[in-house]
């Protein structure tokens, strides 16, 4: 029967030093703000996040609500430039208004945001 050779790999090369990433993430960018205004905020949100399969998932839950409900924002994990086509299909298809979220669009009762393909949103 064969038989394992097993030896440590010499190095042949020496290891480049590692960079960190910059991070664009909510926490380093904007500044840190008070417990106090979300304290204050009286209108509750839904927040869903989805990614493979999620398509047909946001499709059954959306189209299930009633025209009255809370504002709806969500992040689908999806190429830029189909998260258009696939909010104005939703919105065909639901009770509630759904669209492609915009800059400074408002989260309202009744409507679901969309985030456009590779971006992130932030409320």
């Amino acid at each position: 029967a064969a038989r394992a050779n097993v030896k440590r790999l010499a190095a042949r090369v020496a290891a480049a030093p590692l960079e960190a990433e910059v991070k664009h993430t909510a926490d380093v960018i904007l500044p840190a703000q008070s417990g106090r205004a979300l304290a204050q905020t009286t209108e509750r949100i839904v927040a869903i996040g989805t990614s493979t399969g999620g398509t047909q998932a946001l499709e059954e839950v959306l189209t299930a609500l009633p025209r009255v409900c809370p504002g709806i924002v969500i992040v689908q994990h999806m190429p830029e430039k189909f998260t258009a086509a696939f909010a104005a299909r939703l919105n065909g298809l639901c009770q509630i208004a759904v669209k492609e979220a915009a800059n400074n669009d408002r989260v309202m009762p009744g409507r679901a945001l969309i985030a456009p393909g590779g971006k992130h949103l932030l409320l």
